[in-house]
């Protein structure tokens, strides 16, 4: 069954329960779609039929003058149909080269 609507509707849900099994501090959830994987920063929204979110991706980022971590650098952010969705993976680690805050904490 394809992802959709209700599978990111409850994605925080899903974290923490996550969260209840391994007690890390950080999880990067990663999304893959046309074989590319996205590192979720935060979903913009959930529609019918499609997710936006904004994802870390170091080559087009932006580093923000005069703002202090973790709000000092901008993200791309993306649409996508649900259908394109492969996989949703949680990872319990920031990605690699990050020096600001990243990923899911509890409750987030």
């Amino acid at each position: 069954m394809p992802f959709g609507k209700m599978f990111f509707e409850s994605l925080s849900e899903r974290i923490n329960k996550y969260f209840k099994i391994f007690r890390c501090g950080t999880v990067t959830v990663t999304l893959k779609a046309y074989g590319k994987e996205y590192n979720l920063y935060r979903t913009l929204s959930v529609d019918q039929d499609t997710i936006t979110f904004i994802y870390y991706d170091k080559n087009k980022s932006e580093k923000i003058l005069g703002e202090k971590p973790p709000f000092d650098t901008a993200f791309p952010a993306l649409t996508l149909p649900y259908e394109v969705i492969e996989s949703v993976e949680f990872n319990p680690k920031q990605p690699r080269a990050r020096a600001t805050a990243m990923g899911f904490k509890p409750s987030d």
